[in-house]
């Protein structure tokens, strides 16, 4: 005769729909919480090296990238983060982060001692919200952009240049 112990079954699957409700949530981006700036860069960057679910996490929902960029660029860019998290499982990086580099969206706009972006941020920066803060950093010999700070959340979208066109 085998025998249940009701209560710590009832535990047991508290603890699966927690669980699985911190996946879902994961899954579903909404950012996450850090100092602005290189240090903070830094220690995200170390969270994608170490914590895959650190990925899902900073994508950015639609609510986020109306803080990031201006109207004109919400819709194109949400297209290309879900193309990007759809495809893109995570950021390969076999060594800590090095070289960072945080740029305010002003000086981006100005395009003025913005030496380790992508040049195509230079399209970006009109794009981009005042306060919003983009760093690049390298792991071994790759490089990264798009690690983005607004209102004290870390997004990550890579290249977001990309998402720009001459009609958005």
């Amino acid at each position: 005769m085998r025998t249940t112990n009701r209560s710590t079954n009832g535990i047991q699957l508290g603890l699966i729909g927690a669980l699985l409700l911190g996946a879902a949530a994961c899954g579903s981006g909404s950012g996450i919480s850090g100092d602005k700036g290189e240090p903070g860069a830094k220690e995200i960057a170390q969270k994608l090296k170490s914590d895959p679910a650190t990925f899902a996490a900073l994508k950015p929902s639609e609510s986020d990238l109306k803080k990031l960029f201006e109207d004109s660029a919400v819709a194109p860019m949400q297209t290309y983060v879900e193309k990007m998290y759809g495809e893109l499982k995570g950021v390969d990086m076999k060594e800590d982060a090095s070289d960072i580099h945080c740029y305010e969206s002003e000086a981006i706009k100005a395009w003025k001692d913005v030496e380790h972006l992508p040049g195509g941020y230079k399209r970006l920066g009109d794009k981009l919200k005042p306060g919003v803060v983009a760093c690049s950093f390298k792991s071994g010999s790759n490089s990264w952009d798009g690690l983005m700070w607004i209102d004290g959340k870390w997004f990550f979208v890579a290249k977001p240049f990309r998402a720009i066109t001459e009609k958005s």
